[in-house]
């Protein structure tokens, strides 16, 4: 018995040794499941530690069998001394064979995808502006998005 306590605090200690740590998560919803093409989504987060590397994580929330197989997006990061970077991301939702890429449970499916990997983010504060373009008035069937930044060290 006390062996098998030891080897279960020892896989309880590797797995919290191995956890990135959030600075920031926050999700917006959408009325109707639309997200609006005039809407302007921006997510300001503040960094305190400029010596630690983050991950910047974009998540989605969609209706199960997507209609589209990607969504066009871009993301506009405002750095704390002004300085602009736009990223543009096609946004796969299905592979090749049709597959949903996000973890799905009944009519509801979470996707991530990283926008900014392993990187040392500048400190003060960030922002980073949210816009699909889609070539009308609102996307349809998107539940949530959301931005999370996380240490990786």
């Amino acid at each position: 018995m006390k062996t098998k306590g030891l080897l279960i605090l020892g896989v309880l200690l590797l797995l919290t040794a191995c956890e990135t740590s959030s600075i920031f998560n926050k999700k917006v919803d959408f009325t109707k499941n639309q997200w609006p093409k005039s809407t302007t989504n921006a997510f300001v987060f503040e960094v305190t530690d400029d010596s630690k590397n983050y991950d910047v994580t974009f998540l989605l929330r969609h209706v199960f069998d997507y209609q589209f197989d990607s969504i066009p997006l871009s993301f506009t990061w405002i750095k704390p001394d002004g300085s602009q970077e736009i990223i543009p991301i096609s946004l796969a939702i299905k592979d090749k064979n049709g597959k949903e890429l996000g973890e799905c449970a009944g009519d509801i499916c979470d996707l991530k995808k990283a926008i900014l990997s392993n990187i040392k983010l500048p400190k003060g504060t960030n922002e980073i502006i949210v816009q699909h373009s889609f070539n009308y008035a609102y996307l349809p069937n998107i539940i949530q998005i959301g931005l999370d930044v996380s240490n990786t060290n």
